[in-house]
């Protein structure tokens, strides 16, 4: 029940971008500048492994899409997509973990544990669609089913 009030409050909070999209967010710029690799990785810096979570990167998803940030909204989806569901959203639920698993490789560090509709999935289906409806972000809309 939890999960779906949640999901609930991201789809209303969806709803109000519209009145975000014309303002300046600092606080978005500057989490973008402190967390946020060029490739759209988000980089948990609490933890010297400085991993990458399911739920950071859902997060970051949908600041970027409060804060009308197209371009950072496709780094973070393509990353997500790429690193934490093997490239494809719609076959593979994501990860959760992600960092360095020995000093050569970056990878998902449990693949047997995934995350199930609690933020990402969520996010991506709520926060893509609503990129989808609201920017023209066509290429998303198979990974927001």
């Amino acid at each position: 029940m939890k999960g779906f009030r949640w999901c609930v409050f991201a789809v209303l909070m969806l709803a109000a971008t519209n009145l975000r999209a014309a303002c300046s967010w600092p606080a978005w710029e500057q989490f973008k500048q402190d967390y946020i690799s060029e490739s759209g990785r988000v980089i948990d810096p609490s933890d010297a492994r400085k991993i990458t979570t399911s739920e950071g990167q859902s997060y970051a998803l949908f600041f970027a899409l409060a804060a009308n940030d197209r371009k950072a909204f496709d780094l973070l989806l393509a990353w997500t997509r790429d690193n934490l569901a093997g490239g494809d959203l719609a076959a593979n639920l994501p990860a959760w973990l992600w960092g360095q698993k020995d000093k050569e490789t970056w990878a998902v560090i449990d693949p047997k544990l995934r995350v199930r509709c609690r933020y990402l999935d969520c996010l991506v289906a709520a926060g893509s669609g609503a990129a989808v409806e609201k920017s023209g972000l066509h290429p998303h809309r198979q990974g927001a089913a």
